[in-house]
């Protein structure tokens, strides 16, 4: 029998709802969001925002979070994350995206309107796959794949997808972006890490196997979400819906 985890999977939407959809956990929230986004946006607020899924099954309703930002610039953007692993990942992700379009009356794209920036964050705890060719030539092959195989791991631990104009393949809209963090393609190890992306994916991907705060982590915000994501703070009840999922 294997033996009880002490910390939560945040790879698996039980874990992941229960620390980053508390109020009291928005500093985890914005410090994640400030890393993920790091190349495009810098938060100066983030608030959470409850949304209406329609016909929506409960279990994947709790799989999402989204909330309402504001940038150093004053500019409002929106943020949603996706964490419930199932068959065709990416295309529910793109069907949210463009939900969460027409719940803001901005399409169609690349009209004059113009409206917040959307992010939809897919967090993946299993491997983005996609054909040879998709990866390039320069991937050769790619871990866990063999040379007969049609699909390979993408080699990248952060994927950013957005649409294009079909009248001109060289225009894309950078205001709707979906963005995968492929976890299994992060291989740094601990004394690796560099920046703050760094520490928050290594922290996704491997929380649930780790014993203790790494002397690293000492004293800083990831030792106070380590405490709040321990597996003795879910009630029982919760504690049995997440072994039972």
């Amino acid at each position: 029998m294997k033996p009880t985890p002490r910390y939560l999977n945040l790879l698996y939407d039980l874990g992941f709802h229960h620390v980053f959809s508390r109020p009291e956990n928005k500093p985890f929230l914005f410090d994640f969001v400030n890393a993920v986004l790091a190349d495009s946006q810098e938060l100066a607020e983030i608030e959470f925002m409850p949304m209406k899924f329609e016909g929506m099954p409960e279990r994947q309703r709790l799989s999402i979070v989204n909330f309402r930002c504001k940038n150093t610039a004053g500019e409002v953007f929106l943020v949603e994350i996706h964490c419930l692993p199932e068959e065709n990942f990416f295309d529910r992700c793109a069907f949210h995206l463009t939900y969460l379009l027409r719940k803001l009356g901005w399409m169609p794209l690349f009209s004059e309107q113009d409206g917040p920036a959307v992010y939809v964050v897919g967090l993946m705890g299993f491997p983005f796959l996609v054909e040879r060719e998709a990866v390039g030539a320069q991937a050769g092959n790619l871990s866990g794949a063999a040379d007969d195989e049609e699909e390979h791991v993408h080699p990248s631990d952060r994927l950013i997808f957005q649409f294009q104009d079909v009248h001109h393949p060289d225009k894309s809209y950078d205001r709707a972006n979906i963005i995968m963090l492929n976890t299994p393609s992060f291989h740094k190890g601990l004394t690796a890490l560099q920046t703050p992306y760094d520490h928050w994916v290594y922290l996704l991907k491997h929380l649930h196997t780790m014993e203790e705060v790494p002397q690293v982590w000492r004293g800083t915000l990831f030792e106070t979400f380590m405490d709040r994501a321990q597996l003795s703070k879910l009630t029982q009840p919760d504690r049995e819906a997440y072994f039972q999922g």
